[in-house]
């Protein structure tokens, strides 16, 4: 169920920013109570550290509002309520944006100051989620 939630909402999503630099909220209205009923009651309680994690990185890394809304919502989505799960799913995220930031320096000869995040956070979640571990932690 995880799977097809993250193709039917990620797709659209990683298009619009992609090519806009913009997360439709839209498209999070819709997922966020999905997202928080299918993680049950530790939903409500996870939903607060994940959030406050991804907004430091906003004042801190330059992360966009939209990719802290979309991030907080897909790390309830994939249940990931311990450590490891969140550092492997931060390490996939990690890799697939250095992958993309490099197709960009590549293509364009300099690093562009906004580097699309949702392509990559919609991919590490599939990859998630398709890898071997992911068929035994989100059961």
């Amino acid at each position: 169920m995880q799977l097809a939630l993250v193709l039917c909402f990620g797709i659209p999503i990683a298009i619009a920013d992609g090519a806009h630099h913009r997360i439709p909220n839209i498209y999070l209205i819709y997922l966020a109570p999905i997202a928080v009923l299918s993680t049950g009651f530790e939903g409500i309680f996870l939903l607060f550290p994940i959030f406050i994690f991804w907004l430091l990185l906003h004042f801190v890394a330059g992360l966009g509002m939209g990719d802290v809304k979309l991030l907080t919502i897909l790390a309830l989505l994939l249940r990931l309520n311990a450590l490891h799960l969140f550092a492997i799913y931060l390490g996939m995220l990690f890799v697939l944006t250095s992958f993309h930031a490099g197709i960009v320096f590549i293509r364009y000869r300099t690093l562009k100051a906004q580097i699309p995040l949702a392509p990559a956070a919609i991919a590490a979640s599939v990859l998630y989620l398709c890898a071997p571990w992911g068929v035994f932690l989100t059961e």
